[in-house]
């Protein structure tokens, strides 16, 4: 049977699911797209889920690549606002522009008027907080604040009019021109108070406006254009020796009077007791976040959002969650300074920066979005109170979904602004086990009304969290019910739901947790707490009891390890991973500057690593590590092949298009990745394979068709030119309208546009009112649509050839209401597979949730239901679907050994397929002559059956079986009618 990864129903079926949580996973719109397609190429690579469901195993699919894309766009940025490094030998030509820039700075410095000039040393020589430097200067607080920015202003604006640079390039040149990576202001301020300038012994005023300089010059490209992490230690150790070696011809420096307005604030040239011991480099700050609706600025109160610092260790493990006050805002103190993602329970993920010792702030402007309310109700259809309204919105794990409401006393809920892709809600509360979650989606400015029932008792559960020594552990992870699993289902309704969240708990100080409202039976239980190794056990719940847990948590094992390259070198900012990253059993780091890395609390034994760096390439180690013990590892990352793509033609035409570059890397893994088209129609891929590569153009704000193709593509000659196909310009449309069988408009179909050749294209909607839809533009060639709707048998137009700049009409597609089968098995989708042969010959395919199978909206009538597939006997029942109706079936479960059959005649080597039909003329399947031996292996019970051989589509004969209890070791020849 045709794997389901492979077979363009399952992707036809599952599409709008993962365009949907792609869309929530990457909100990018660009990158979204970027990621949906990454996924279909990687499930049609890969062929199927090895077990569990289709969607769960597509689910984490495109959650790995959003992250991974999330990661490489991050880098990306990162690249951009880094400095570059500097040159080892500067020529005298560098040598002369620096020391000029130094003396633009001096200059400037100097000429600023007062009262800048004297708060800009005050605050930034002395580091002396602006509440001092007010009551030095004898003015308000917030004179003193305004005073240093309008300072900073005037140097930066006179600086550019000078040396005639803007923006970041001036930043860069002013970094360049003292040699130093912007560090905090405290080191400096600590190494430049013994500035000396040739031979000549200055003053201690002159020697201290140069180092005002030195540290102003900083603050600018601080301030004004670099925005990199914290310096680690070792640069702070540069900072000092750079600033202290500082050399400034004495004539190019203008003479200052010794008396004058500075004098008495200035500090000695000889250190004091003072200024030796350098106050504590402040390494965290604190961030400000505010939200607010984005259609009226109101603040938005109770909105939840993680927090994720870039300067944490772990970006995964180190998240914290936080939530707005009334006023619609969140301080949250002790932040490591550097980079921070705000993710919030609703709208787009907003991007910061925290500075060290310093008050930073970042807004999230909520949308509209769609209001969902409703009743959370009880067994008796009786009103609930108190219970969470809790709604994953496919980000990260179910678990890590968001309480978004509390019931009152007459059950009601109501939560706004919710995002318009994929939500699932469910209900919980004390002594009930969580209600099925179920998937809600509706347009923005909709109201939408979900009762939330309870269908069973459930219990309670309390424990305890212990290190090894029998201390509590706190603030340790608990997840109760397992991480992940979608366990999706048909619900009785038509509407599409799944298995309950697992549910996450943070143990107290004591290291105590509760959970009131749990299923009944046996329950997952995963635990972690921090530098500990992850815990993995079960717990038996019962109805109306309260189970009791104490969870022991073990050191685990530790890896300390360096990466480097082919030359030996120290790898900077690799990824070094274990298990999957989001996980509680999942480890993420990145690489210092030395290319060390640390990783604890791993679960004992055999470990693997995969370490990754865009440009030097992946690879993967495994070692054995045992509890307490730490393992040693090095790490060589080979150097990955550059290569250079050049697109022919207006480069201007191709600015925000991208190339996207496929293979396989040397591990075997694949290789991904899409570049923007640079200003100069240009991309460049980094730690490219050694294998051939496929390369495709997309237009910008189309990913629908690639305009350009090349397959076969050898990183090692360097740069290749991609040439635009005229052929595959967007300018053609598609229009239509669907109704139902009586005429009238179906409201808010979905039309899935294909062309030959390719997956789809974006689904698009018809129009409520009219049931109008217009699609494009797409390239021209052979197209045509499929329309579904719930509650209707999906359509399929026949495939057309559209010319170039033309629009095809496809009239009124009508859709005929049909129902749906839910089969019902002990089996595994990897055991069995099924699908329905209606009356007409049509055959429809179910597709698995777990240990159910769904046959979307088919034909009423009567039909055939046939199960079966690997060791259980295929098997056809009469099944006569209903319009409106979800039909339950049992499979029946009679495990059989597959009757091996092989042709007997000249027609052997060249068949390649057996069709099996039963003595009602019931298609079974079609099962493949493959494998050393040449032959067809089908599970068939006894009884009789019609055989058809194939050979591609070609009809070699047929043959007619009789099969009986009898087993025999021998392979049943077939002679061919």
């Amino acid at each position: 049977m045709v794997p389901p990864g492979r077979d363009p129903q399952f992707v036809l079926e599952h599409s709008g699911f993962v365009r949907q949580l792609v869309r929530r996973l990457v909100f990018d719109p660009e990158l979204a797209r970027d990621v949906e397609q990454e996924t279909w190429l990687a499930a049609l690579k890969h062929g199927g889920p090895a077990q569990g469901s289709e969607r769960s195993w597509l689910a984490t699919i495109a959650r790995n690549l959003a992250r991974r894309a999330w990661r490489t766009k991050a880098r990306r940025d990162e690249r951009e606002l880094d400095p570059p490094s500097p040159p080892s030998t500067p020529t005298p030509a560098e040598i002369l522009e620096r020391e000029a820039l130094r003396r633009e700075v001096v200059e400037t410095l100097l000429a600023l008027e007062e009262p800048w000039r004297e708060t800009l040393v005050l605050h930034f020589l002395e580091e002396l907080p602006l509440q001092v430097v007010a009551d030095r200067m004898g003015v308000p607080l917030e004179t003193a604040r305004t005073r240093t920015k309008r300072g900073l202003e005037l140097l930066r604006a006179r600086l550019e009019r000078r040396t005639h640079l803007h923006g970041v390039a001036l930043s860069l040149a002013l970094v360049e021109a003292w040699r130093i990576a912007p560090p905090p202001l405290a080191a400096v301020a600590a190494s430049v108070t013994s500035l000396s300038i040739g031979a000549v012994l200055m003053s201690t005023a002159t020697k201290t406006l140069v180092a005002a300089a030195a540290v102003l010059a900083l603050v600018l490209a601080y301030r004004f254009g670099l925005q990199s992490d914290p310096a680690a230690p070792t640069e702070l150790e540069a900072a000092t020796d750079n600033a202290a070696s500082l050399r400034i011809p004495a004539e190019d420096v203008p003479q200052v009077p010794s008396e004058g307005t500075l004098r008495s604030e200035l500090p000695s040239s000889t250190p004091s007791a003072s200024t030796t011991e350098a106050e504590p480099v402040p390494r965290d700050g604190t961030l400000l976040v505010r939200t607010v609706w984005s259609a009226d600025g109101k603040p938005a109160a109770g909105i939840g959002f993680d927090l994720h610092p870039s300067g944490a260790e772990d970006f995964y493990r180190d998240s914290t969650r936080h939530e707005t006050d009334a006023a619609g805002l969140a301080r949250i103190e002790r932040v490591p300074a550097g980079k921070v993602l705000v993710w919030g329970n609703r709208g787009e993920p907003v991007r910061g920066e925290v500075r060290a010792g310093e008050e930073s702030e970042v807004e999230l402007r909520l949308p509209p979005g769609f209001t969902l309310k409703g009743r959370v109700l009880d067994f008796d259809l009786a009103p609930v109170a108190n219970a969470e309204v809790f709604l994953w919105p496919c980000v990260n794990d179910p678990d890590q979904g968001w309480v978004m409401a509390i019931s009152d006393a007459n059950g009601a809920y109501s939560v706004s602004g919710l995002e318009t892709g994929i939500n699932f809600l469910s209900a919980r509360a004390a002594g009930r086990a969580p209600t099925v979650q179920r998937l809600v989606m509706s347009n923005e400015g909709a109201t939408v009304e979900v009762d939330l029932v309870f269908e069973e008792r459930g219990g309670a559960i309390v424990g305890r969290v212990l290190d090894r020594e029998g201390a509590p552990v706190a603030d340790a992870v608990v997840v109760l019910g397992g991480e992940e699993g979608f366990g999706l289902r048909r619900l009785p309704d038509g509407t599409e739901g799944r298995a309950p969240a697992g549910q996450r708990r943070i143990t107290a100080a004591d290291g105590t947790f509760a959970c009131e409202g749990v299923a009944a039976g046996s329950m997952a239980v995963v635990a972690r707490g921090r530098g500990l190794a992850p815990w993995h056990g079960t717990v038996e719940i019962l109805a109306g009891r309260q189970a009791d847990l104490e969870i022991r948590l073990t050191q685990g094992a530790r890896i300390e390890g360096v990466v480097r390259d082919a030359t030996g070198k120290p790898v900077e900012r690799a990824e070094v991973e274990v298990d999957s990253v989001a996980s509680l059993s999942g480890s993420y780091r990145r690489t210092k500057a030395d290319g060390k890395f640390t990783l604890a609390g791993l679960t004992p034994g055999e470990i693997e690593l995969r370490v990754e760096h865009e440009k030097f390439g992946a690879t993967k180690s495994k070692l054995t590590v045992a509890d307490g013990a730490t393992g040693q590892v090095e790490i060589v990352l080979a150097l990955g092949l550059s290569l250079k793509v050049r697109i022919e033609g207006p480069s201007e035409d191709w600015v925000g298009g991208y190339v996207r570059a496929t293979g396989t890397q040397a591990d075997g893994r694949g290789y991904w990745r899409s570049e923007r088209i640079d200003a100069d129609g240009t991309v460049e891929f980094e730690g490219c394979p050694t294998e051939p590569m496929e390369l495709e153009l997309y237009a910008p704000g189309d990913s629908t068709v690639p305009r350009a193709a090349l397959k076969g593509v050898l990183a090692s000659v360097g740069e290749v030119v991609l040439q635009p196909d005229p052929a595959r310009l967007g300018n053609i449309r598609l229009v239509g309208r669907v109704v139902d069988a009586l005429g009238a408009p179906v409201e808010s179909a979905k039309i899935v546009p294909s062309m030959r050749g390719l997956l789809t294209a974006p689904i698009g909607e018809c129009d409520s009112r009219s049931g109008r839809f217009e699609l494009g533009p797409y390239a021209p060639g052979e197209w045509s649509v499929r329309v579904r709707e719930t509650g209707f048998v999906e359509v399929r137009t026949p495939t057309v050839e559209i010319a170039a700049g033309a629009t095809h009409d496809f009239g009124d597609i009508v859709l005929q209401r049909g129902g749906s089968i839910r089969l019902v098995s002990q089996l595994t989708p990897q055991e069995v597979a099924a699908h329905f042969e209606s009356a007409a010959g049509a055959t429809h395919v179910l597709h698995a949730f777990q240990n159910e199978w769904f046959s979307g909206w088919i034909p009423a009538g009567l039909g055939w239901l046939v199960t079966g597939g690997g060791e259980v006997a295929l098997n056809a029942q009469r099944v006569d679907v209903l319009v409106g109706e979800t039909i339950e079936v049992r499979q029946p479960v009679r495990r059989v050994e597959p009757r091996r059959l092989k042709l007997a005649d000249a027609n052997a080597g060249s068949a390649t397929e057996l069709e099996v039909r039963d003595a009602n003329g019931v298609l079974l399947g079609s099962f493949a002559f493959g494998g050393e031996d040449g032959l067809a292996r089908v599970p068939l019970a006894a009884g009789r059956y019609e055989l058809r051989v194939l050979a591609g589509a070609d009809e070699l004969g047929r043959r007619t079986l009789e099969v009986s209890d009898e087993r025999s070791t021998e392979p049943i020849e077939l002679a061919l009618d």
